[in-house]
C-alpha cells in the first residue's frame, strides 16, 4: 500500500509540474512573463519531471517486484529463466553453452538440445510445480 500511495503522489506531482508549465506558457503567450524567465521556469520543469519520471519508474518496478513476489510465495509462479533477460551478454552466452546441440538440422532449422544433469532436474522441478496447480 506504501508503494501505490507513493505512485498517487508520484503521478499528482506530475499533473501538478505540467499544470504549472501550461500556466507559464500562458503568461509567456500573452506577454505578462519574460522570455528568460519562461525559458528558466521550463528548465526547471524538465529538470523537475525528470527526477519525477525516475522515481515513478522506479516505483512500478517496486509494484512489479511485489507482485512477483507475491505470486512465488502463492506458488503461482515459477520460472526458472526469469532472470535471463536481464544478464549481459558474456553470461548469456556462458549459460547457452552449457546446453550444447545434439543435432541440428540446417534445412528446417531444428536443433535438438543435449540437457545436462542440472538443467533437466531444473526443468523437470518446474514442470512437477506447475502440474500440482
Amino acid at each position: 500500500m506504501e508503494c501505490v500511495s507513493e505512485r498517487r503522489q508520484l503521478l499528482r506531482q506530475l499533473a501538478l509540474q505540467q499544470s504549472a508549465l501550461s500556466k507559464a506558457r500562458k503568461l509567456f503567450v500573452e506577454d505578462i512573463l519574460k522570455f528568460d524567465d519562461y525559458s528558466e521556469f521550463k528548465k526547471e520543469f524538465l529538470a523537475t519531471s525528470a527526477c519525477l519520471k525516475k522515481e515513478l519508474g522506479d516505483n512500478i518496478d517496486k509494484l512489479n517486484n511485489i507482485d512477483i513476489q507475491r505470486q512465488l510465495e502463492h506458488g503461482a509462479l515459477v520460472d526458472p529463466f526469469r532472470g535471463y533477460a536481464s544478464l549481459d551478454t558474456a553470461d548469456k552466452k556462458h549459460l547457452v553453452k552449457l546446453i550444447p546441440p545434439n543435432e541440428v538440422n540446417f534445412q528446417t532449422g531444428e536443433i535438438s538440445l543435449g540437457l545436462t544433469d542440472a538443467l533437466s532436474k531444473i526443468l523437470v522441478l518446474n514442470i512437477k510445480s506447475k502440474s500440482k496447480k
